[in-house]
């Protein structure tokens, strides 16, 4: 998932399986924080020169992991940029 971000027909997916074996472990949310972290600044905003669609689906499933988390400064940082792409979708 790291080294091809933007796959969006596999990584959605592993996201799902990721987070599923996550719950299961002790400190699996700050892992799953963690990982958000560090992937989300790898995923493209754009595809050509509209907003990508997979990228703010992307965003809001790790704002929502930060916002429970209590990571209320990353939280806010991904809601900014959400906001601005979902305003560029108009």
């Amino acid at each position: 998932m790291q080294r091809y971000p933007d796959e969006g027909n596999y990584v959605p997916q592993m996201l799902d399986r990721l987070e599923q074996l996550a719950s299961k472990i002790d400190g699996g949310d700050d892992a799953i924080v963690q990982f958000y972290a560090a992937f989300l600044p790898k995923v493209s905003q754009k595809r050509g020169n509209s907003p990508s669609e997979y990228c703010i689906a992307i965003y809001q499933r790790g704002v929502s992991h930060f916002q429970t988390a209590g990571q209320t400064q990353l939280a806010q940082q991904y809601s900014a940029a959400l906001t601005t792409l979902q305003a560029s979708c108009q």
